[in-house]
């Protein structure tokens, strides 16, 4: 334990100094089963984060998603120079571990996996799951090659774990970023409404938790995951049983959240706030976010800038800047959720998956020029 407890101070220490920050900041304490299988509790795998912090790295440790999506779920306290409503119980922990999942998504390696850099992985990561906080040195070791390589190298199904595609790949709309400088706006926004649908049905249900990723039934899926028979509940649980059954699906229903938090970070999208139909009092979707100017792209930003960015101080500013904000959103996307299922209650076939899909095209991921150009924005590397 003494030996696991100084590496993740180490693991933590690295990647707060050396290593890019990610989207609005998570706090990567895993689920119960992550934990138990890394022989932590909550309260050690906080304390250990709580180290960290005391040596001047709070701003790593941030909960932003958690923030966000506890205050979309009813949390209304003022805001403050902390988080407040990140550690209460508003919203189900499913949907929260969820929002935590397209930073932190479970992955292997075979033994023959060469890392970015050209190196072996050691033996000890091979046809292991690895997420954080559990096989914290596998990841570190993939992380970081990935991310000194990032500028040269792009991840996809062939050469990349889901990690690094997720993070400085093909699969970077799971964040709403572009994948490479240049990308059209409107084919991140294609690849961010094929994960929309993929993730709504399996939350609706009508995508089964058993279904095999070369068969998941949503146009375009499945050039991400091209004849892979692992199943829906493989690709998001990879054996972590916390989840498994009906609780899946809200799940599911938190990595669309997060997708859609991240499209109102400044330093992942560029919005034109004169394009904005402010929300009425009562919030309703007669209102309209600033339209998209373009996605931005990870490779052409400073990690630094990009961080100032994803931190809570900015969320606490543009949800004031923003009307409708990152949280209006999410309680309109929520109700939509929770009206599909008080409805499945008495008819298991029913899906609102054409009113969201409506609500995300035209309104949330609405664009002013779908042939834009991804690049840095104002963040862009000197």
């Amino acid at each position: 334990m003494l030996h696991l407890t100084k590496f993740l101070i180490y693991l933590i220490s690295f990647s707060v100094f050396t290593l890019p920050a990610r989207a609005f900041q998570i706090q990567p304490v895993g689920t119960e089963y992550d934990r138990k299988l890394a022989q932590l509790d909550e309260s050690k795998a906080e304390r250990l984060l709580a180290k960290i912090v005391d040596r001047g790295a709070a701003k790593f440790l941030e909960p932003v998603h958690e923030e966000i999506t506890q205050r979309i779920y009813g949390c209304n306290d003022n805001w403050e120079d902390k988080p407040n409503c990140a550690r209460q119980y508003f919203a189900p922990k499913p949907v929260i571990d969820g929002t935590r999942w397209n930073d932190n998504p479970p992955f292997m390696m075979k033994h023959d996996f060469l890392l970015p850099n050209g190196k072996a992985i050691r033996s000890t990561c091979a046809n292991e799951t690895i997420k954080l906080p559990r096989k914290s040195d596998c990841w570190l070791d993939i992380f970081k090659a990935s991310s000194e390589m990032a500028r040269t190298r792009f991840f996809t199904n062939r050469n990349g774990v889901i990690l690094n595609r997720s993070h400085f790949g093909d699969m970077q709309f799971l964040h709403s970023m572009a994948s490479r400088a240049g990308d059209r706006a409107q084919d991140t926004k294609l690849s961010i409404l094929i994960w929309a649908e993929f993730a709504y049905r399996v939350a609706s249900g009508s995508i089964p938790a058993d279904t095999m990723l070369k068969d998941v039934p949503v146009n375009g899926f499945s050039k991400f995951f091209p004849n892979q028979e692992a199943t829906v509940e493989n690709l998001f649980l990879m054996g972590d049983e916390t989840y498994r059954g009906n609780q899946l699906k809200d799940f599911a229903f938190g990595t669309l959240l997060h997708m859609v938090q991240d499209s109102f970070s400044e330093s992942h999208v560029s919005r034109d706030l004169s394009t904005q139909v402010a929300l009425p009092d009562s919030a309703n979707t007669s209102g309209s976010p600033a339209k998209i100017e373009k996605f931005l792209v990870y490779s052409s930003q400073g990690a630094a800038d990009h961080k100032d960015e994803d931190l809570y101080e900015a969320l606490r500013n543009d949800a004031l800047k923003y009307s409708p904000n990152v949280i209006d959103v999410g309680q309109i996307l929520v109700k939509f959720y929770e009206e599909l299922k008080d409805k499945q209650k008495s008819n298991q076939e029913y899906s609102n998956w054409d009113v969201v899909k409506k609500y995300l095209d035209e309104c949330v991921f609405a664009l002013n020029d779908g042939d834009a150009e991804a690049d840095g924005g104002k963040f862009e590397a000197k």
